[in-house]
């Protein structure tokens, strides 16, 4: 609907009659939560071909062709597209636009004592306007969605900043219930970048307790790994270490981080 100009050559039912054809073709132990993003893609390299083809056989009544009626030009089309946001890692960002678009700012709005005279909420167009910017280059399938979910990750700080302990509050509930609001796939990432969020906060309290607090939730989220499997390497989670023992006065403490992640570093700028 978002991507198409004709939006009626596809419906929700042709993506099911393809689920239930694979359901013939591929065994039941690959049907399981954490293989969902590979099924989806085979989902849609399968409608794309059967769309290019003209030719989308009904599961029950095979001799009927469901879209045998639709103008082959606008399946070419959405052939076309299905196969662009495939090729590119252009698939996790439409899939993240669906999910904020409309859910996530109502998940978070809705959480269990949030303040929300007080909140600072920055709406979620603007995460969804964020990760639309994409680097359009020659890279790799992978690094592509590297830089995609990159992109997304970052982006969860200006959609939920912290300002006040009621929102801290929140999003200790929020991470209690992650499981429940994003996929499988990606709920370490946002757990990971949730919880600095939630370190950051503790640390700007400037208290004892509140720094002892912070240093325990920046040691739990020292190692990001992204949906797509890439580790960063702790440097991510190092480096917000490091700062967390400078603004302490501790350099000795800050130099040391640096220095545990830097061949990951000279590495990474060598491998571009």
């Amino acid at each position: 609907m978002i991507h198409l100009k004709n939006a009626d050559v596809l419906c929700s039912y042709f993506i099911k009659t393809v689920i239930l054809w694979l359901s013939d073709v591929l065994p039941n132990a690959n049907w399981i939560p954490s293989r969902q993003m590979e099924l989806l893609f085979k989902t849609l390299h399968i409608l794309q071909i059967m769309y290019r083809s003209h030719y989308l056989p009904n599961y029950f009544i095979p001799q009927n062709n469901m879209i045998d009626h639709k103008y082959k030009e606008d399946c070419l089309v959405l052939a076309d597209e299905i196969r662009d946001i495939l090729s590119s890692g252009r698939i996790r960002i439409v899939i993240a636009e669906l999910l904020c678009e409309n859910d996530v700012e109502g998940i978070f709005l809705s959480a269990k004592n949030w303040d929300i005279k007080n909140a600072r909420i920055t709406s979620c167009r603007i995460l969804c306007k964020t990760i639309r910017k994409y680097c359009v280059s020659s890279r790799t399938f992978c690094e592509q969605l590297i830089i995609n979910e990159s992109q997304l990750l970052s982006s969860l700080t200006i959609m939920m900043p912290i300002w006040n302990s009621t929102q801290c509050k929140a999003m200790e509930e929020v991470l209690e219930i992650l499981t429940q609001i994003v996929s499988l796939e990606f709920t370490c990432a946002f757990r990971t970048v949730i919880t600095r969020q939630i370190a950051d906060f503790c640390h700007s309290l400037g208290t004892r307790k509140s720094r002892k607090k912070a240093e325990i939730l920046y040691r739990e989220s020292l190692t990001l790994v992204y949906p797509c499997e890439f580790n960063d390497g702790q440097i991510s989670g190092r480096v917000q270490f490091a700062l967390f023992h400078y603004l302490n006065g501790d350099c000795t403490g800050a130099l040391s981080e640096i220095n545990t992640i830097h061949p990951a570093i000279v590495d990474a700028i060598k491998n571009n």
